[in-house]
């Protein structure tokens, strides 16, 4: 099982936000959250991607837990990205820049192959060298699945991705994405 979630209770301020929620998804997978506006879809990707502490309950991920940021350096998971609704993009940066950052430890010749890889996927190579900051939100949010894919993780979190794109792109985008799930084995 690549995810698995066991008795998650979160609350924010006394008031519980999320109650008993368990569940596990293979390797491979593609697997939706609905719920309605305010339900805590997005609490519960932020305590999946080891954003957010859980208040009791436990995440796994390929058996080793997955530690919220009072227990870590840094704040979440080096195996899980999570693309937010928001983008969380550096605005005054070019795509490129964003992109590099996501890859800079890697070589110059393996940031540029992938940088080309996922910009011919997405629909961003006119784009390297525009700031994010002047970007549609549609574009910005390809970059921000750009950005999320480069790192090669085993989980991909994303809060509504497609909210932004058109109908057209948002086909492709979904095509596109259920080729990593099977390439790559993300879920």
């Amino acid at each position: 099982m690549l995810l698995k979630v066991d008795n998650l209770f979160f609350e924010r301020a006394g008031t519980a936000v999320l109650k008993d929620i368990s569940f596990e998804v293979p390797s491979a997978n593609v697997t939706c959250v609905l719920g309605a506006n305010g339900s805590g879809k997005s609490t519960l990707l932020g305590l999946l991607a080891g954003m957010l502490e859980p208040t009791t309950g436990t995440i796994f991920l390929n058996e080793n837990r997955v530690l919220g940021p009072e227990h870590t350096l840094v704040k979440g998971h080096r195996q899980i990205a999570l693309v937010r609704q928001d983008a969380r993009l550096t605005p005054f940066a070019t795509v490129r820049q964003n992109l590099m950052h996501v890859l800079r430890m890697h070589d110059v010749g393996y940031m540029e192959e992938k940088i080309a890889e996922l910009c011919a996927v997405l629909g961003l190579e006119n784009y390297l060298d525009r700031t994010v900051k002047f970007l549609s939100g549609g574009e910005q949010q390809r970059v921000a699945i750009a950005a999320a894919l480069a790192s090669n993780p085993l989980l991909l979190l994303m809060d509504e991705p497609f909210s932004q794109t058109d109908l057209f792109l948002k086909q492709e985008l979904k095509h596109y994405l259920f080729e990593v799930v099977n390439k790559l084995r993300t879920s």
